[in-house]
């Protein structure tokens, strides 16, 4: 094959909980501005946040938005991202090998299942955590509790498959 058929696989991780995780394949001629897109497509979009890439290296570097997916790693096998610099969501995109093309841009290849939460009432599949109450432990709910829940709809967002659950405006 030859390198135009190739892409970059890269395994982005939760900083903070690696229980969330992406699989995806990367043309090299993709830039970051795109990787960002569709990490706030798939993951993060709230609220228009500010975001950037970095070297995770001594000393950070934050890098080009326009600067190739390639090129971003240069000799480091990861680099770190942040969404939203108030209520961040941090990750982690390790390097892998070249797999073949599946397409322009970044394809989504693989990624976690979906977190087994439970209501902290009575243990059944929760649907909704408290933004109210996600700092402490007891802010998960399912359906028949979150209607119950002191703190009120407004203050209710869905469970959903993503490192930004119940973080800002984020519903998934």
């Amino acid at each position: 094959m030859t390198d135009s058929a190739q892409a970059l696989q890269l395994r982005i991780e939760s900083r903070h909980d690696k229980r969330y995780w992406l699989d995806v394949a990367v043309s090299p001629e993709t830039t970051l501005t795109t990787l960002d897109h569709f990490l706030r497509n798939i993951w993060l979009e709230c609220c228009g946040h500010l975001s950037e890439f970095s070297t995770s290296g001594r000393p950070v570097r934050e890098l080009r938005p326009s600067l190739k997916v390639s090129e971003a790693f240069g000799g480091s096998k990861s680099i770190n991202y942040v969404y939203d610099f108030g209520s961040s969501t941090e990750l982690v995109i390790k390097r892998g090998k070249s797999v073949p093309a599946q397409g322009k841009g970044v394809t989504l290849l693989a990624q976690n299942e979906p977190l087994e939460h439970r209501c902290n009432e009575c243990e059944l599949p929760a649907v909704a955590i408290c933004i109210e109450c996600s700092l402490e432990e007891d802010s998960l709910f399912c359906e028949e509790h979150e209607q119950d829940h002191e703190c009120g709809e407004e203050s209710l967002m869905p469970v959903v498959n993503s490192p930004r659950m119940g973080v800002c405006g984020y519903g998934g």
